[in-house]
């Protein structure tokens, strides 16, 4: 992988029982104990940091609390997920309403040392559900929609290829995002 990768797309990397699993698992937790970034960071000043208008609730958990999530992309990707991805995934879950504004994803300190290897972070996201409304990723300056499946990934350097979310208009969308690096 090259710090230059703007966009890769994978078909079925999740089959629709694992899908199933995740939103098994982030259903039974209250939402009142799901945090936001504004929850979980404080008062982020959009203009440093996202700029994202409405931020998703997200669910932070282990990388490895679900097995076929490395199984999954090692089988159906060209990554090594042990190798790979970070200590953290996430669900991102938009409700009705819910937007998410052209942003670039965090600038770190760990992203700054990879870069001076001549590595980045990628992001990836998978789609957990399509029984929504409105919600689709665009990604790069032009607005390129992304047509992403059922348990589909798509990969973009998040720090360098602007994305967002158009608005939901019926329904809940969830992703299971992962921030993997150059390896």
């Amino acid at each position: 992988m090259t710090t230059n990768l703007t966009l890769k797309h994978f078909k079925n990397v999740f089959s629709q029982e694992h899908c199933n699993t995740i939103l098994d698992y982030i259903n039974s937790i209250p939402k009142d104990n799901i945090e936001n970034i504004h929850n979980e960071y404080g008062e982020v000043p959009n203009e440093q940091w996202y700029g994202i208008n409405v931020i998703p609730n997200r669910l932070r958990f282990d990388r490895n609390k679900f097995s076929f999530i490395a199984d999954s992309i090692n089988n159906n990707t060209p990554y090594n997920y042990d190798d790979w991805a970070l200590d953290m995934v996430y669900v991102n879950s938009y409700y009705q309403g819910d937007v998410c504004d052209r942003h670039i994803d965090l600038n770190t300190e760990y992203r700054q040392e990879l870069l001076k290897e001549g590595k980045d972070l990628y992001t990836a996201i998978i789609l957990l559900n399509n029984d929504f409304e409105g919600g689709t990723l665009k990604a790069g300056n032009r607005d390129m929609p992304l047509d992403l499946g059922l348990g589909d990934m798509v990969v973009i350097n998040g720090f360098t290829t602007s994305h967002l979310v158009t608005e939901i208009t019926k329904g809940e969308r969830h992703t299971l995002v992962i921030w993997g690096k150059s390896v």
